[in-house]
């Protein structure tokens, strides 16, 4: 695996936390101010709803899923004054307690307030980074609410939305037998922000040199616009601009 992530000797995998993800974990570790909750009103057009919402099928969806996200499945925990996520494949293949639970609800308010509490009621924590609930809507036979809860460690709110579409999609599609990818391969492109930089690929001289190279053109540009009779406020403001684009192009090039 070309990632920073290391295979362990009880064939588990480990890498450590990246700047913003310590971040959110240290909120989390605190307060767990960091996590994030959705609530989901689900239509369904077609098939048996208690079929669709059973607990055989809700649960080798959330497996599916679990395995094309596998932070999902993830823990975390501190060694050697670091942090560190680790994936093992029997957590990703069966679910831990409470992670999955079921309700009944008669209103869109009540559902709502079981999201709310949802936190209060069984906290996310090192062992368990996300909760899943399906809540039966007792008021109509076609519909039902997903409510899912994470660690913003893990997930942030375009990743919940690809997650819940994913879930939903696989458990209103009783029949599929859509071919998985392995959970390792999808684990190689489940690496920290700081990763993503291209300029992290550089050694320490190259990214001195096109810091160097974009703090030259952004003060020639800025020479040559007060030498002109154009140079007034809105320049002015579209140059400082066009400067902190350089100097943010210079960190991440």
């Amino acid at each position: 695996m070309s990632s920073s992530w290391r295979r362990l000797p009880d064939h588990s995998y480990e890498r450590p936390l990246g700047t913003l993800e310590a971040a959110f974990y240290w909120l989390a570790d605190f307060s767990r101010t960091s996590d994030m909750i959705r609530c989901c009103h689900v239509k369904v057009v077609a098939g048996n709803i208690d079929e669709i919402i059973g607990l055989p099928n809700v649960v080798r969806t959330w497996s599916n899923v679990k395995i094309r996200f596998p932070l999902l499945g993830s823990r975390i925990y501190e060694r050697e004054d670091d942090i560190f996520l680790n994936v093992a494949q029997d957590r990703l293949l069966t679910h831990q307690p409470n992670e999955i639970s079921f309700y009944g609800v008669s209103s869109s308010s009540e559902a709502v307030h079981i999201a709310d509490s949802m936190l209060e009621m069984a906290q996310l924590s090192n062992d368990l980074l996300v909760r899943i609930a399906v809540a039966k809507d007792q008021s109509r036979t076609d519909s039902f609410y997903f409510l899912f809860t994470v660690a913003h460690v893990i997930a942030d709110g375009l990743s919940c939305m690809s997650i819940i579409k994913t879930f939903v999609n696989g458990l209103c599609d009783i029949s599929s037998q859509a071919v998985q990818p392995t959970w390792v391969d999808r684990l190689e492109i489940s690496v920290s922000t700081e990763q993503l930089n291209p300029a992290a690929r550089l050694n320490k001289a190259r990214q001195r040199w096109r810091r160097a190279i974009a703090a030259t053109i952004s003060s020639r540009m800025l020479a040559k616009l007060k030498a002109s009779v154009l140079w007034d406020s809105s320049t002015k403001s579209l140059l400082n601009s066009l400067i902190g684009w350089a100097w943010a192009s210079s960190e991440s090039v």
